[in-house]
């Protein structure tokens, strides 16, 4: 709570501690247990209360020094649970020194920003800032020379564009045709886009002659921009003169002002951990600490100790008292609380969820303590008690006695939430790669260029066949090729000769083997159509509160799954989903939820595992996240020992367990379930053929969830609906970031700088080396390699015992890097381990490397992976493509890009069976996925989809100019987009874009823009054909009642002429196909008012007749 700072400010002690503060002089402070130096941190920074004092006096701004960059996450959190104000991060660099290091773009900002905000008068400093020593040591630029290198750009402004470049270039920015990341920027004509180190999104500026016009920030990834803003000011600073090493340039501590304090967390800790940073880097012989209190000058200095230090007038002590090891048993807390809360006025339980709050004060109701125990958000690391404020502040996972995760966010803008590309996209496609044909079969695309036909300007794609024929395929027709996928990395497919046979042959065996596999799905969806199963009730007040208490924001995919999931669990049938998501994209969370709705109407759950070390931790996991509820969890696995098995099989038998969690131990004879009611597999691909033919016996009687990293592709996804139940979960979690990764021959240097950045970071590593026989070997040449770091050895061959013992030790913190087998393949998650290395990484394919790269990239840091190969032997061509492909695939979603090498074909093989892979690579993946979704339409007795798309005919230069839009591969993704358009809205939104990003769209393209509008709007009319035919528009109709509705609202200028055919008749007449165009677009749009009917023809006039006269 933000008044416990205020009121800490009131103890004796700190107001001693601020008064030596304001004198500029140093002052240490003892006793402080648990998290309370943040609360004391708080109250430094905090505006005094009197307003008064406030009239005299303006609190400093704080430099809170921590020992380590995982414990200055945690301190900044901390104190952001106390104070009310701004408390931001100083990083440190984690690349090593050196002009071809990586630099993160994140901490290039945040380092560069806080630096700014310190630096440039009017920017608003945060009051408190937190830094570990490292980030502190290492050097920063003055603060002149950052005031001298700001941009100001403001509509108005003169600033050529020449000029712009140059002085871009001059900071070391790169020219792209696309801006993605910092460093970058792009002319397009009269648009410039600027991505600087000092912004969390790029900016879009666009002229008028020299002035600019606008000035907005745009999206990255989507690159389309936001609501223009005022004013832009960019920080453009040289990465050279910015990455600075110890000794070099200034200090932070420089650009604070004498009025401001500086807050050291434990000196002694700082000292050590200093000089150990400094040891593995070049250095000038710097003294730590001595260095920086040199630095701090006549500032005020606060030094914070756990311990209690002998008291003098600057050296005080503030009572503080850890609170008690809580049990975390559930029938316990309430008796915990009440021993808490009978020694202090206040109880402050930090919950991170909303569902946390919830069910404690459900607890906290129950043991009538409401009004002395108070559930608040917030983040707070480690309890303590603090006596003079008769106050307790403890965090939820305290309470239930579970381990801390500390779960953060990414700055926005510098990952973005988002589906990752589908398969098909036409991003990735480049002259040489393998692509299918509707028509004529496999080719090999060329390129594109732009070729004169019937007189008009068009632009093509070239394919290449059998026997060197090219095909030239319209760009506006892109979707009658699609990229080729079916061989797997290694495999060139034999390209396909026009105007053969052979095509459509093998077309032909494919759609009979599809079709036998469609008829056996839809028949196995029938039997399970009629079987009974568990109809679970709807959601309970403690299943909200559980799905709440998860710690994360869902993502769409996993709202979207999460209600699939209990849909399915709610119909009288069994379940069978497969739920399918890349590495670390939650489908663990999806289980437990699953889980606890079974546990909740009184039904058993089996998780079933491939590996034992994958048991054990889905076992701390599930334990940990249901921790504030009354459910029995229990493991079964060589981890547990004999009588504990025993023990474990005995009740389930009885209905005492509510959910176990094991191996294939599970298929033993002895278990036997009293009430089952969800199985969960995961990775069932991994499980022998005995196995499955047991968990198809089941599936018949229980639900069935079972999980897969094995991506299944958007396209197959689509082709199985209504035959298998599928859930994909394809978009990042918040806050991760895709991992940096590097393919290498192996160094000494290399690996010691590697492992060495991770635990000068607080974190642990990986090192995979699959041969047991030599594994204790590498482990001592790991040791002599990098004596600073611990290690320790695990592989599938130790015993039980042993392996868990080092597992534990390297999950709770005590191991910096585990050497280790490729038993860390399957679903482990250490939040911790940020690198991994893997020796002979030639030796193992594609899917495995992935998998294994999975195993980091957890957390909100960033996490990197290292694919050592030998320097002693070559390597083979397929393994340098396997690799190639790794380090080319290394985004978030990464498993649905390594699809389209040879991951689709693993995830066909897994759930139509593996003979499908012959298939797919005969006719490609997108081929066979059409082919299969005939097939099972057919099965399922459903009419064909029909075919409406209009063929559009006019004259005119339709096209995307190069000089318009620059570079291949966006160019094919817009005509992409156009091609696939099916509404007036989708290509307004691609006319947008244009216009966004490359300025007023030229004639060509308004052409091209105005063609598949009439191909949209003529498909909706029925037509099947339309185009120009001399001095008017010719179409051809499917029904006859649609012709008649378009010729009723325009009268005169529709014309149907015979069954088949009507026309439109411009007037005044004309035979400029661009008026032409326009006529056909105005009357096909929906939107456009009817002509008024043609007035009535006057009425016909008599023919004069003379009159006779009388006679008489």
């Amino acid at each position: 709570m933000k008044e416990f700072a205020l009121l800490a400010r009131t103890l004796p002690e700190i107001q001693a501690a601020m008064v030596v503060v304001r004198d500029r002089n140093a002052v240490d402070l003892g006793g402080l247990w648990g998290s309370s130096a943040a609360l004391v941190a708080a109250a430094m920074a905090s505006a005094p209360p009197d307003e008064e004092d406030k009239k005299t006096y303006s609190p400093p701004r704080w430099l809170v020094i921590t020992s380590g960059v995982e414990e200055a996450e945690q301190t900044a959190l901390d104190i952001a649970s106390f104070f009310d104000g701004t408390v931001a991060r100083f990083p440190s660099w984690e690349a090593a020194p050196g002009p071809d290091a990586r630099l993160s773009p994140r901490i290039f900002a945040q380092r560069l920003n806080v630096l700014l905000d310190f630096a440039i008068p009017g920017r608003t400093a945060p009051r408190v800032v937190v830094a570990p020593i490292q980030a502190v040591l290492q050097g920063v630029p003055s603060p002149d020379l950052l005031w001298g290198n700001l941009l100001e750009i403001r509509p108005g402004k003169p600033l050529p564009i020449d000029t712009l470049g140059q002085q871009l270039v001059d900071h070391e920015f790169v020219r792209v045709p696309q801006v993605e990341a910092p460093g970058e920027f792009s002319v397009r004509g009269g648009i410039v886009d600027i991505f600087a180190h000092s912004d969390e999104r790029p900016w879009r500026i666009v002229y008028d002659g020299d002035n600019v016009e606008t000035v907005k920030p745009f999206d990255p990834a989507t690159q389309q921009s936001f609501r223009a803003e005022r004013e832009a000011t960019l920080g453009l600073v040289k990465r050279s003169q910015f990455f600075l090493t110890p000794g070099q340039g200034h200090s932070i501590v420089d650009y604070l002002a004498e009025t401001d304090g500086v807050l050291f967390r434990e000196e002694s800790e700082l000292d050590e951990r200093a000089r150990r940073y400094l040891g593995t880097i070049p250095t000038v012989g710097l003294e730590p600490l001595a260095s920086l209190l040199k630095k701090t000058g006549k500032r005020g200095v606060v030094r914070t100790h756990t311990l209690p230090v002998n008291e003098s007038p600057h050296r005080l002590n503030i009572r503080t008292l850890s609170t008690q090891r809580f049990s975390g048993d559930l029938k316990n807390i309430l008796g915990e609380l009440q021993r808490v809360a009978a020694e202090v006025r206040r109880v402050i339980v930090y919950c991170q969820a909303e569902g946390e709050i919830q069910r404690l004060k459900e607890i906290l109701k129950e043991g009538d303590l409401e009004s002395r125990v108070t559930p608040h958000p917030g983040m707070l690391h480690r309890g303590f008690v603090l006596p003079a404020l008769s106050a307790a502040f403890i965090p939820h996972n305290e309470l239930f006695n579970r381990p801390h995760r500390h779960h953060a966010a990414a700055p926005a803008g510098v990952e973005k939430k988002g589906e990752t590309r589908a398969i098909d996209a036409f991003l990735d496609l480049e002259p040489g790669d393998f692509v299918v044909h509707n028509v004529h079969g496999v080719g090999k695309f060329i390129g594109i260029t732009r070729m004169a036909r019937d007189g008009r300007q068009q632009e093509f794609l070239q394919v290449e066949f059998n026997e060197g024929v090219r095909v030239y395929v319209p760009a506006s027709q892109i979707d009658q090729i699609n990229k080729y996928v079916g061989g797997g990395a290694e495999t060139s497919p034999e390209l396909s000769r026009v105007g053969s046979a052979a095509w459509e042959a093998k077309k032909a065996r494919v759609a009979v083997a599809l079709e036998k596999l469609a008829g056996e799905l839809v028949e196995v969806q029938a039997i399970r159509e009629q079987e009974l199963g568990t109809a679970f009730p709807q959601d309970t007040p403690w299943q909200r509160e559980f799905e709440a208490a998860f710690p994360f924001e869902d993502t769409p995919d996993q709202i979207d799954a999460t209600i699939a999931l209990k849909k399915d669990m709610e119909r009288p049938k069994p379940m069978d989903r497969l739920l399918c998501g890349d590495v670390g994209y939650g489908k663990t969370e999806l289980a437990m939820r699953a889980a606890f709705k079974t546990v909740m109407h009184g039904k058993q759950v089996c998780i079933l595992v491939p590996t034992t070390v994958l048991s054990q931790q889905h076992y701390d996991t599930f334990r940990e996240r249901m921790a504030a509820y009354p459910v029995r969890i229990n493991a079964l696995s060589r981890f547990q020992s004999k009588a504990d098995q025993a023990l474990t099989v005995a009740a389930t038998a009885a209905g005492a367990v509510d959910i176990v969690i094991g191996t294939h131990r599970l298929f033993s004879g002895d278990i036997r379930f009293k009430d089952l009611g969800l199985l969960v597999i995961d990775e069932e691909q991994r499980f022998g053929v005995e196995h499955k033919e047991k968990l198809k016996r089941l599936r018949a009687t229980v639900d069935i969830l079972t999980l897969t990293a094995t991506p299944i592709p958007r396209t197959l996804h689509l082709a199985l609906l209504g035959v298998r139940d599928i859930s994909t979960l394809s978009t990042p979690p918040q806050g991760r970031r895709s991992i940096q990764t590097e393919v290498m021959r192996y160094s000494h240097d290399r690996v010691r700088e590697a492992i060495l950045r991770e635990i000068n970071r607080d974190g642990q590593v990986f090192f995979v080396h699959n041969r047991v026989y030599d594994i204790e070997g590498v482990e001592r040449h790991l040791n002599d390699l990098v004596p600073e770091a611990k290690t320790t050895v695990v592989h599938g061959q130790m015993s039980p015992e042993m392996l868990e013992e080092r597992m534990l030790a390297f999950v709770n913190g005590d191991v910096d890097m585990l050497v280790t087998t490729t038993i860390i393949e399957s679903g482990l998650d250490i939040q911790n381990a940020n690198t991994i290395i893997i020796d002979d990484s030639d030796m193992y394919g594609l899917a495995d490397l992935h998998q294994l790269r999975g195993r980091v990239g957890r957390s909100a840091h960033q996490a990197y992976a290292y694919f050592l190969i030998p320097d002693d032997r070559p390597i083979g061509r397929d393994a340098e493509k396997r690799l190639r492909a790794i380090e080319e695939f290394n985004e978030l979603g990464a498993g649905f890009k390594i699809a389209t090498r040879d991951l689709e074909i693993r995830g066909a093989g897994n759930i139509l069976g593996k003979e499908q892979s012959g298939h797919i690579a005969a006719v490609g993946y997108e081929m066979f996925c059409r082919m299969l979704d005939q097939a099972v339409r057919k099965a399922r007795k459903l009419p064909p989809p029909l075919d409406v798309e209009a063929a559009v005919d006019f004259p005119v230069d339709a096209f995307i100019p190069e000089d318009y839009v620059p570079g291949d591969r966006v160019r094919i993704e817009l005509y992409r987009r156009i091609c696939r358009a099916k509404s007036k809205e989708e290509l307004e939104a691609v006319k947008v874009e244009f216009h966004d990003r490359f300025g007023d769209p030229p004639e060509p393209v308004q052409a091209l823009l105005g063609l598949a509008e009439v191909r949209v709007n003529a498909s909706r009319h029925d037509l099947s054909t339309i185009g120009q035919g001399g001095s008017r528009i010719v179409a051809r109709f499917r029904i006859r009642a649609t012709a008649e509705m378009l010729k009723a609202k325009f009268p005169g200028r529709v014309r149907i002429v015979d069954d088949a055919n009507l026309h439109i008749v411009p007037d005044p007449e004309t035979s400029d196909p661009r008026k032409l165009l326009a006529l056909a677009r105005e009357t096909l749009d929906p939107a456009t008012k009817p002509l008024p009917p043609p007035p009535p023809p006057p009425p016909p006039r008599q023919a004069w007749k003379p009159v006779r006269k009388k006679t008489w």
